[in-house]
């Protein structure tokens, strides 16, 4: 393989990786490869990018008038069928990925987390399913649910239940500037909110004094 066919590869991985779309053709059976690496490597969630950002690059190509690429969207489709699971059950594998993360993230001590901080930029990366989504730093989550000591930081009222799984109090971590707004992933720009008060902060007529 000849360097430049390399740097088209690996700019090719680098969009699968994230969900999109890129515009060098590869074969029916490179684009297979890596399918089976990212769902190997990165399971349903980083397979399902892979296949999106092939589904882009599938339409982006028969714009062009070139042609149709039909085995990659067959292979596309083949795929989607061998996995069994549908863009919402794959968000929920995010989700539970992350609950994850965080219950590990309060395992850690508190200058852990800190230690772990201090390098980090709160620029948050992105896997696109059905939607885009912010994958959140845990350690942000675990810090701010510990300064809370189980207390909404809104309403000042003790968490209204105690977590199934762990014993922990419900609390739910919020940003005063929303990510998708350009807020940070950081723990001063959060809040542990109870439900009830979480709802209202994205929901509620007087959701800006979340904000203060």
């Amino acid at each position: 393989m000849n360097p430049g066919s390399a740097l088209n590869f690996i700019g090719n991985y680098k969009q699968m990786r994230n969900g999109k779309m890129y515009q060098r053709t590869l074969s029916r059976e490179a684009t297979e490869i890596f399918f089976r690496n990212f769902h190997a490597d990165c399971g349903n969630v980083g397979l399902q990018n892979a296949i999106q950002a092939s589904r882009l690059h599938v339409d982006y190509y028969e714009s062009l008038g070139k042609g149709r690429k039909q085995a990659i969207r067959e292979l596309c489709d083949g795929w989607e069928t061998l996995v069994g699971k549908n863009h919402r059950d794959i968000l929920t594998d995010v989700l539970h990925e992350f609950e994850e993360e965080v219950s590990k993230s309060l395992q850690d001590s508190s200058s852990t987390r800190k230690n772990r901080l201090a390098g980090y930029d709160g620029n948050v990366t992105e896997k696109v399913v059905i939607q885009k989504v912010f994958v959140r730093n845990h350690d942000v989550v675990a810090e701010a649910l510990i300064r809370s000591n189980g207390i909404c930081e809104f309403c000042k009222r003790p968490a209204p239940f105690d977590r199934k799984k762990d014993g922990r109090p419900y609390l739910e971590v919020h940003h005063r500037i929303p990510l998708a707004e350009g807020g940070k992933d950081k723990l001063e720009n959060t809040l542990a909110l109870c439900p009830n008060c979480h709802r209202e902060a994205h929901f509620g007529e007087e959701s800006q004094k979340y904000r203060r």
